[in-house]
């Protein structure tokens, strides 16, 4: 009687486990909100009770290697193909059809050899699709780049233009950086000479070919990438984003506004950007001249922006500027005037600022090279030694 009880629970068991091991797995994915890692353990976890249960023939082996093998496969494309995409994604970089022809024309059309510069978050996406090496990506992104070099030992503070301080340690003959900070230093700088001595380190030994991506999701991480450009350990920083409470460096954004309305003001057209309460962004269009001036109205006060960049209707690009005006930077505005972008003096000539608005125009160090949807511009670095 006892063994027949035996053999009863046993068939009880094997029939049951793998509905008990799926129902585990729903629990998980309802009420968990597990890493990659703890992914990966759960299915070796999975894998091994499988095979316990077939040891104890409580399992038949078939459906516990079945089992054993499906939840590792899962678990090792969470790991390797989910995890970064997901990570990417919500970094702000998604690949979406213009990324895609990108790194698919990046793979077909550039050296092996080649480094692909830009900042770390589609980092992933180049080395999978593009196949080319990168400076960083969502897993090196607080790494250092060492290079021989000769010098005196000891840390040194670099000063640039726009409040850029670049941390440089030589130690033994070694040079040290941060991979972060060097690439954003080459974004914020406005002197491409400085950004090509820090892209060209990079390049692949043998190899001279180096390229760099600006895309239009650097606008909205800019905070960002000049914070680290201005950051020293002995400063006393105004960036105040992401929960900092205790800021290193500086932090300086690109202001996108969408017009809200144009009204007819006599022979002009006044185009209003709302940009907040009591504050808005106006451009006054005169048709005569065919041109754009930019102001800042705040608390019924209107003040002028010192540079205003627009497309006139032969689609010539013309940067009108006000000497004397009340307010520093730069508005541009796209040829529909849908779009402007106010930029702070700090980052109105940067050099990802003028690959990304105005393609490069202007820079002898970077070559234009192709444009996917007005999103993703690459440029071939021109290094000459």
């Amino acid at each position: 009687m006892k063994e027949d009880h035996k053999k009863a629970a046993q068939v009880i068991v094997k029939a049951t486990a793998p509905f008990a091991i799926c129902l585990i797995i729903v629990v998980v994915m309802r009420y968990f909100n597990l890493d990659m890692f703890q992914w990966l353990l759960l299915g070796i976890a999975i894998a091994g009770v499988s095979a316990g249960l077939m040891s104890l023939k409580l399992m038949d082996r078939k459906v516990a290697g079945a089992t054993g093998v499906f939840f590792i496969s899962v678990s090792l494309i969470f790991l390797f193909y989910i995890y970064p995409s997901g990570y990417i994604a919500q970094s702000g970089t998604v690949l979406n059809d213009n990324w895609f022809e990108a790194l698919k024309w990046i793979n077909e059309n550039t050296p092996e050899c080649s480094t692909v510069a830009t900042y770390w978050d589609p980092g992933h996406f180049i080395r999978a699709i593009g196949n080319r090496t990168v400076v960083f990506d969502g897993g090196s992104q607080n790494h250092l780049f060492q290079i021989n070099e000769s010098g005196p030992d000891g840390l040194t503070i670099e000063n640039y233009d726009n409040g850029i301080t670049h941390l440089v340690q030589h130690k033994n003959g070694i040079r040290t950086t941060a991979r972060i900070q060097d690439i954003s230093t080459t974004l914020m700088t406005s002197n491409e000479s400085l950004a090509v001595d820090i892209l060209k380190d990079y390049r692949k030994s043998g190899c001279d070919e180096i390229y760099y991506i600006a895309s239009a999701d650097l606008m909205s991480k800019s905070a960002w990438w000049t914070y680290f450009a201005t950051w020293a350990p002995n400063k006393n920083g105004n960036c105040r984003v992401g929960g900092i409470t205790e800021p290193k460096g500086d932090c300086y954004s690109y202001s996108l506004l969408s017009l809200s309305g144009a009204t007819p003001n006599g022979e002009s057209i006044i185009y209003t950007y709302s940009a907040g309460q009591n504050q808005a962004f106006l451009l006054n269009y005169d048709p005569q001249q065919d041109r754009l001036q930019a102001y800042l109205s705040e608390n019924n006060n209107l003040f002028r922006i010192k540079q205003t960049f627009y497309f006139t209707k032969d689609g010539s690009g013309v940067l009108y500027t006000v000497p004397d005006a009340e307010v520093p930077g730069t508005v541009w505005a796209d040829t529909t005037r849908n779009i402007i972008i106010y930029m702070p003096p700090q980052i109105e000539n940067a050099v990802y600022t003028k690959l990304m608005l105005y393609n490069g125009v202007g820079l002898e160090k970077f070559e234009f090279v192709k444009d996917w949807g007005s999103e993703i511009k690459l440029y071939k670095v021109k290094i000459e030694e």
